[in-house]
């Protein structure tokens, strides 16, 4: 019998729910707590979901691919402040100010995907409830989501030959070149770790933590500050 792993649960309610901005700025969605599913049966659920709330910003009169285009640019954005937003946090207890790329951005955003009233909808809302749902499936492991979205919805160009290469060529790819790679990610997580006081004060605070809760406690509260770091250290 296969072992069953610890998924993310989705929940609709409105506590939970992305927010689109708080005067402007930016900022995560919220996290969601875990139950027990399938992998794949989740992933399928993920890409279908995604697919639904995108969808719905089509009625501005754009096409899937460039409503697709314009979400991943807000995701990279997203992902982007996201440890800016936690620093500004801890240091001043306020989000971060978005730099001219990300306020331009949201700007033109909000011009394409308005507020209707009449359907009381914020069409930004469906692009950052995407991007939560996105970000729940990296708790589980890395899945090729945006890959599979692209495929199923964004406009390949398959007569072409455009395909994404299944994960399973990739992978028996990456360990042909570089083998397990376990022990050489290893190595530079504990070297940026030995560049951040944050990140050993966050280790060293989950360190009584066991099993998927200690792992979910290392992606959240440890990499982040590494991360930060490394981009000191290198001047990214």
């Amino acid at each position: 019998m296969a072992s069953k792993r610890t998924l993310p649960k989705r929940t609709a309610t409105a506590s939970n729910r992305a927010p689109s901005d708080v005067e402007g700025q930016i900022i995560p969605p919220a996290r969601s707590t875990p139950t027990v599913d399938d992998g794949q049966a989740f992933e399928a659920r993920t890409v279908k979901q995604i697919i639904k709330l995108l969808e719905r910003c089509t009625v501005v009169g754009r096409r899937p691919d460039d409503v697709f285009t314009d979400w991943l640019e807000l995701v990279h954005a997203l992902l982007d402040m996201e440890p800016k937003h936690e620093q500004a946090l801890a240091e001043t207890g306020d989000l971060a100010a978005d730099p001219p790329h990300v306020a331009a951005l949201l700007a033109r955003l909000r011009t394409t995907y308005p507020f209707r009233e009449g359907a009381n909808e914020q069409y930004l809302d469906y692009f950052l409830q995407a991007f939560a749902e996105l970000r729940l499936s990296a708790t589980v492991g890395y899945m090729d989501i945006v890959g599979l979205i692209y495929m199923a919805w964004g406009w390949p160009h398959t007569g072409l030959g455009q395909y994404f290469t299944p994960m399973s060529v990739t992978t028996v790819m990456a360990r042909l070149l570089i083998g397990d790679g376990r022990a050489e990610v290893h190595r530079h997580l504990q070297a940026a770790i030995e560049q951040s006081p944050a990140a050993q004060a966050a280790l060293l605070a989950g360190s009584l933590l066991e099993g998927e809760v200690a792992q979910a406690w290392f992606i959240a509260r440890v990499i982040p500050p590494c991360d930060r770091a490394l981009r000191t250290r290198h001047r990214l």
